[in-house]
């Protein structure tokens, strides 16, 4: 079975909450805006560490997303204290989408995202780019249909 996990960041801007997506680099996803994300190693003991092990690889190069996001030192990044979505396909897939609300909309020039993204940016809630991966979407009404975050 499949199993992957991704961080999605939200920061509100004007009233407004916005969603920091990447452009993929490479095959399956190739031009679609997507949020950082992969599957889940060995090494992994939870989908929320693979989000956490995925995000630092792809939008911070290595770094602890603290760092790069300018989040408090000592921040809680305890599972629990996030909102998840669930995608779950019984015996083929399952995944989770874990929201990370920032403060502040860091500038994209500032986000050292790597190969596999193109480009970053911040998007509208509800103006996302036509080629956004269609989980980024669902994740967003779920958690806040579900979690009661946002507008």
């Amino acid at each position: 079975m499949y199993e992957g996990a991704g961080i999605l960041f939200v920061a509100d801007h004007q009233g407004t909450p916005h969603l920091l997506l990447g452009r993929r680099s490479h095959r399956p996803h190739q031009g679609q805006w997507s949020i950082p994300g992969g599957r889940r190693s060995q090494q992994d003991a939870s989908l929320f560490e693979t989000a956490i092990r995925e995000t630092e690889e792809e939008f911070c190069r290595g770094q602890p997303i603290g760092r790069v996001f300018a989040l408090p030192d000592g921040a809680d990044w305890n599972e629990q204290r996030f909102q998840v979505a669930p995608i779950i396909v019984p015996f083929v897939f399952r995944w989770r989408t874990y929201l990370v609300p920032l403060p502040n909309r860091l500038p994209p020039e500032r986000i050292p995202f790597d190969h596999e993204f193109q480009e970053v940016d911040w998007f509208p809630r509800d103006r996302l780019p036509s080629r956004t991966h269609r989980g980024v979407p669902y994740a967003y009404w779920w958690i806040r249909s579900h979690n009661g975050f946002g507008n």
